[in-house]
C-alpha cells in the first residue's frame, strides 16, 4: 500500500505535456523529426543507382521502390567542411586515375528513416546509426533565430529543442523543405 502523502504529492505536481520525437546524429549535431512524420525505420543493405555525387538513389523494400535522398547534403549544403558521400558521412573514397564502373561508392548508411513525401510517396532518409525515440517536454521547443535561419550553416531546420540548459540543442527538421525537389531548394542547397 502506498503512503497517502506520496499520492497527494503526485496529484498536486503538474505533469507537463511531451511530444515524441525521433532523434539522430549527423556530423556531430543532433537532429529530430516529430514521430508523427515517420512511417518506420528499416535496416538496408543494398542501394541502387548509387553513383558519386548522387542526390537520390533507390532501395527496394518488400517489392516497393523507395527513393532515398541525400540527407547530409540537404542539411549541410554543398559547402560544408567535410564533404559527405552522396548520402551520408563516410570515410573518403580511394582515389584512382580511372575508377572501374564496378567500384562501389563509399555509402555507409545502414538504416533508412521512412517518411511520407510528396503525394504520399514513401521516401528514405539514410542514417548510419539507429535513431532513438525520446519524449521532449513542450517547453523545450523553441523557434530558431531568424538570423540563423537565413544565414546559418544548417538548412531545412525549423526550430530548436533544448531539454535542459546543460544539454546541447537538438535541431528540429522541416520535413517539407527537406523533401523538396532539388530545383525548388535555395541555391546553396541545390548545388
Amino acid at each position: 500500500m502506498a503512503h497517502p502523502l506520496s499520492q497527494r504529492a503526485l496529484r498536486t505536481r503538474p505533469v507537463e505535456p511531451t511530444q515524441p520525437i525521433l532523434l539522430f546524429t549527423l556530423q556531430g549535431e543532433q537532429f529530430a523529426l516529430p514521430l508523427a512524420t515517420v512511417q518506420r525505420v528499416i535496416a538496408v543493405e543494398q542501394f541502387y543507382a548509387n553513383r558519386p555525387g548522387s542526390q537520390v538513389v533507390l532501395v527496394m523494400e518488400q517489392g516497393q521502390e523507395i527513393p532515398v535522398i541525400a540527407l547530409s547534403s540537404r542539411i549541410f549544403g554543398s559547402g560544408h567542411e567535410h564533404p559527405p558521400s552522396p548520402l551520408v558521412d563516410s570515410p573518403p573514397a580511394p582515389t584512382h586515375a580511372d575508377p572501374s564502373p564496378d567500384t562501389p561508392t563509399p555509402l555507409t548508411a545502414r538504416y533508412l528513416l521512412l517518411v511520407s513525401g510528396n503525394q504520399g510517396e514513401c521516401v528514405g532518409l539514410p542514417l548510419e546509426h539507429l535513431p532513438t525515440l525520446r519524449r521532449i517536454p513542450e517547453s523545450a521547443f523553441r523557434p530558431l533565430s531568424p538570423t540563423f535561419q537565413t544565414a546559418g550553416s544548417l538548412h531545412c531546420v525549423v526550430g530548436l529543442l533544448v531539454p535542459s540548459p546543460a544539454d546541447p540543442p537538438i535541431f528540429l527538421l522541416n520535413l517539407a523543405q527537406l523533401l523538396q525537389p532539388s530545383a525548388a531548394l535555395p541555391p546553396a542547397l541545390s548545388k
